[in-house]
């Protein structure tokens, strides 16, 4: 897949990144940067629920290993499957930017 970016100026949560659960490996990369010199309060999240689904709410786990706007940048990355990923910013001042940017590796349609 090509890089998928979101950009959030506001507290609130970015769109779900869909991400392709069937794919194996599963190997996804994740990198948060953000602009600005004010301190900002950002985790990503993840679900293993449809996001799709009108059934039931969709479940929401906090991926470990971003701290939050103590830096310009942090990244990750997931090898174990999950159907989305998203971005949730608690704190964030005018005109700071916190952008997420995610990649899943493998083959179109493989």
């Amino acid at each position: 897949m090509r890089p998928v970016r979101v950009t959030l100026t506001a507290a609130g949560v970015s769109a779900p990144i869909i991400l392709d659960h069937y794919r194996a490996p599963f190997s996804v990369g994740i990198a948060v940067t953000r602009t600005g010199v004010a301190a900002v309060g950002y985790s990503v999240e993840v679900t293993y629920d449809d996001v799709f689904s009108n059934v039931a709410p969709t479940t929401w786990f906090e991926l470990p290993g971003f701290p939050a706007g103590t830096t310009t940048a942090e990244d990750g990355s997931l090898s174990s499957p999950v159907t989305a990923v998203r971005l949730k910013v608690t704190a964030i001042t005018s005109p700071d930017t916190l952008t997420i940017t995610v990649i899943q590796a493998g083959m179109p349609g493989a």
